[in-house]
């Protein structure tokens, strides 16, 4: 029985490829020249105006040079040998390919293979010549750099394409009804700033965009609403998408879902790869029609597999941007390995808003020198859930610097100890002099131990960032005045409080300053009694007689912190300032700061680890 399935298949096959063959040989015109001398548009035209059910172009000797945009019909399949070039003519001016009724529109069309070539080294549309074009209407007629345009089309099938080297965009479509855009490479030159991939453009529905690869220095995909009047073929809802397999290194960015007066509904995005130079996935508004409200619906993320493919880059790996309104937001089976820079990773603008967010199964690790916030919300969360999320170190979880009125997480393992280093421009170092914080969190990592300093202020030193609240020229009594809203932003395990320098000594500042520290604790206690609190000692300093109260502080801050029950910290023991400070004779050198950092360190290991 097997044996005779075996043969009725086997013909089966044979006949399917030698009516394909006929129908192919049958249908090619003598005309055809595919030197890439001779202009093959016309004669590839009337292959098309014959309304055969399916064109076949085979590889060509070079390859077929097109002079004016082809035209395909309903109900038919152009189909191309996967070698066959189709190259636009030099200075041409037109797109390759595109529907034959845009007003009426078109159904069953069907594209399958070929390499699709622009050659923009050749061409120039409007917007190239002149930036302000992008506010001129669209124009059905007019060439916008693009290879294939298809409007008003209902079962749109495009597979196993290769495009190459479009002015700007590979493909532009609008007004589609169920269509399928498979299989795709991007073959580009990265000539023009703007060489997109898949654009969508409004009243658009029931679409699957997959397996696509390749670099473009713009987005990979994008699903417009609303766009620029030059691009905007149609304007309106964009609902039931999914783009599942995206492959890219050093692209520009993977998606961008983009609402500006018209809402995108229920849009998944699957399984992203590669490296990206912006964000992997950005819900936008763009100003492209400024004041016009910007809505998303059920938008989900599963499968994000990306990282930053160049040091500096600023951009999250997924933003929410304002002045988004968000329904329903999914993020899950996300995992970045963080090599190139640390940018955040979910950024949730001020001015957004979203009523449901949820992350789950997610990893993130930082190689970097720089924190990377996990989740970094400056605008309005309604519901926020987070569920099985691994942070490694130097990730701060989340930074809430907006509004969230409900939070739940469920089964987040315990993250890295967060450390706030508090106090003056001893704290946050500057130009000529370093914080004791960068050897400290060496120290620490070294050691095997899993730390993340926090703080609202930021410094660089020697390529590494760091974060923390050293306040340059202020004061204990300044500290004391900002640490409620402070410490309520970064609720830091451990506080490293070292402040009592930028007075004179003839104010007699020792009680204030070490009533001021006391308010600091309190403060600190009330808000997190768990906070291990340790309190400096500070430095000495050569320039007197301005810090001549030191000595005498420094005994008040021991009998301070037993009150207290925090952690003295003798910095000022060992520390000579004609060793150890810069030329001002206040501010540690990299002996002194080394110097500060293990005397912290030695505090923590024996208090904390």
């Amino acid at each position: 029985m097997n044996h005779i399935l075996k043969k009725i298949e086997k013909y089966r096959i044979v006949f399917i490829v030698s009516v394909f063959v006929s129908a192919a040989t049958a249908s090619f015109p003598q005309s055809l020249k595919g030197d890439g001398i001779h202009d093959d548009a016309e004669a590839i035209q009337a292959m098309l105006d014959s309304r055969d059910a399916t064109v076949y172009l085979p590889a060509p000797q070079v390859c077929y040079k097109i002079g004016k945009t082809l035209k395909i019909h309903s109900g038919q399949t152009l189909m191309v040998d996967r070698n066959a070039v189709i190259r636009l003519a030099d200075h041409a001016g037109a797109h390759l390919l595109t529907n034959d009724d845009h007003a009426g529109g078109n159904e069953r069309i069907a594209v399958i293979g070929g390499i699709w070539d622009g050659n923009n080294r050749t061409q120039t549309m409007v917007y190239h010549e002149d930036r302000n074009a992008k506010d001129l209407p669209y124009d059905p007629e007019r060439y916008l750099g693009i290879l294939m345009v298809f409007n008003n089309v209902k079962d749109l099938h495009v597979s196993g394409v290769t495009f190459r080297d479009p002015e700007t965009y590979a493909f532009l479509g609008g007004n589609l009804l169920r269509f399928t855009i498979e299989n795709i490479t991007f073959d580009f030159n990265l000539l023009r700033g703007n060489m997109d991939g898949i654009h969508i453009e409004g009243n658009s529905h029931q679409g699957r965009i997959t397996n696509l690869k390749g670099t473009t220095n713009d987005d990979l995909v994008a699903l417009n609403a609303d766009d620029v009047p030059l691009f905007e073929m149609s304007r309106g809802p964009i609902t039931d998408i999914q783009v599942d397999g995206v492959w890219a290194e050093d692209a520009h960015r993977a998606v961008r879902i983009l609402s500006c007066g018209s809402p995108v509904k229920r849009v998944k995005i699957s399984n992203v790869f590669g490296t990206y130079v912006r964000e992997a996935v950005i819900l936008s508004n763009h100003g492209v029609h400024p004041g016009c409200s910007s809505i998303f619906e059920d938008i989900s993320i599963t499968g994000l597999f990306c990282s930053n493919s160049r040091k500096g880059s600023k951009d999250p790996h997924i933003r929410i941007h304002a002045p988004a309104q968000v329904s329903s937001f999914t993020v899950s089976d996300c995992h970045r390995t963080e090599e190139a820079s640390a940018s955040d990773h979910i950024l949730i603008e001020k001015g957004a808003c979203i009523e449901f967010l949820s992350v789950e199964n997610a990893s993130l690790q930082n190689r970097t020198n720089g924190t990377i916030h996990f989740i970094r919300n400056l605008g309005n969360i309604d519901r926020l859930c987070l569920s099985n999320i691994f942070t490694g170190n130097n990730v701060t979880l989340m930074k809430n610097e907006g509004v969230i009125k409900n939070l739940q997480k469920t089964n987040i393992p315990d993250t890295a100890l967060t450390i706030l280093g508090l106090g003056d421009s001893i704290t946050e170092g500057g130009s000529g002099f370093c914080s004791y914080l960068f050897p400290l969190w060496k120290q620490l990592t070294d050691a095997g131990y899993r730390i993340r300093f926090v703080g609202p202020r930021r410094t660089a030193y020697d390529g590494q960032t760091l974060e923390h609240a050293g306040f340059g020229g202020k004061t204990a009594e300044y500290l004391n005045s900002v640490i409620d809203t402070l410490y309520k932003n970064y609720p830091a395990d451990v506080v490293l409080l070292h402040a009592g320098h930028n007075h004179f000594d003839d104010e007699q500042p020792v009680q204030g300053i070490v009533s001021a520290c006391e308010s600091i604790i309190e403060k600190i206690k009330s808000i997190n009694p768990d906070a291990k609190i340790f309190i400096a000692q500070v430095i000495p300093s050569g320039k007197l007689p301005k810090y001549a109260y030191i000595a005498e502080l420094n005994k008040q801050i021991v009998i301070m912190a037993e009150r207290m029950h925090v952690t003295p910290v003798n910095l000022a023991e060992g520390f000579v300032w004609q060793q150890h400070t810069v030329s001002d004779k206040v501010h540690p050198n990299p002996s002194g700061a080394e110097k500060m950092a293990a005397v912290w360190f030695e505090a923590l290991k024996k208090n904390v680890f």
